[in-house]
């Protein structure tokens, strides 16, 4: 059993709730392996493109362990146990890795993107809320880090400002177009 799990309750699904579409699991799921991934190879140090070390995929994997009935509930557990210590003496890889995906969670929730997060980190985060948005309205993300639970958090992807996110162009101010509107327009589209 993976002794750090993670939890994701989509509320607003556009399939019955208990249900998830596959292709929607696979984009979903795509995305947050990404993720952890990307936050995995940058706590090692690894933030760039290329190849990821074995033991780092192996701490930063995830496993579909269940879907829940009710709202549809994914339950999911990451990595092998002990998979490799930190250089640096603050902890295994895969609890830094938990910190940090529980601090773009947060910041996902708040607005605030954390400072250490560099842009190929925040890419891969967009591209996550993008893929929510596709699967539900609302997300709210709990999880255990060696059996101590993590602060519950609700990600609601029509509310993340891209723009704080990606660094990239806003849409704000063209034609009176914000960026909260092009999110709404997006996930009606969606439904």
């Amino acid at each position: 059993m993976a002794p750090h799990t993670l939890t994701l309750r989509l509320i607003g699904s556009r399939t019955v709730a208990g249900e998830i579409a596959v292709d929607d699991l696979l984009a979903l799921g795509g995305s947050l392996q990404s993720l952890t991934r990307r936050v995995g190879r940058f706590v090692v140090g690894q933030p760039g493109p290329g190849r990821t070390h074995k033991a780092t995929d192996r701490a930063t994997r995830l496993t579909l362990r269940a879907v829940g009935s009710g709202s549809t509930v994914l339950d999911l557990g990451m990595g092998d146990v002990d998979v490799l210590p930190l250089l640096d003496a603050t902890g295994l890889l895969e609890s830094a890795t938990m910190d940090r995906l529980w601090e773009i969670f947060a910041g996902l929730e708040t607005g605030y993107r954390p400072g250490w997060m560099t842009d190929l980190l925040s890419t891969t985060t967009i591209e996550f809320v993008d893929a929510l948005s596709m699967t539900a309205s609302e997300c709210q993300v709990s999880g255990r880090s060696a059996g101590i639970p993590r602060p519950n958090l609700r990600v609601r992807p029509a509310t993340v400002n891209r723009t704080d996110w990606s660094g990239g162009p806003s849409l704000a101010g063209i034609d009176g177009v914000d960026d909260e509107e092009v999110a709404a327009f997006l996930a009606a589209l969606n439904q």
